[in-house]
């Protein structure tokens, strides 16, 4: 995520509006498997989206279905 995408996601996604903006974060599962920095730090970054406040939907999409995308891409489906 570019340094402006990651403040304005941080500005969203901690507001204290009553009525705050969703946002909808999808990750590719390769992203989820990916090492980085190691355990500790996986470990950190997985508790970071388990912290994430409860207008900020994490789902994660199943790397089957992220070979089908780029399959259809090739294909000119998509």
């Amino acid at each position: 995520m570019r340094p402006h995408a990651r403040l304005s996601f941080h500005l969203l996604s901690r507001t204290r509006d009553p009525a705050p903006l969703t946002v909808d974060l999808v990750l590719d599962e390769a992203v989820m498997r990916r090492i980085v920095g190691g355990p500790k730090m996986m470990s950190a970054q997985l508790r970071h989206l388990a912290e994430l406040p409860h207008n900020v939907r994490v789902q994660v999409l199943p790397a089957v279905r992220t070979r089908a995308v780029a399959r259809a891409r090739e294909q000119g489906a998509i």
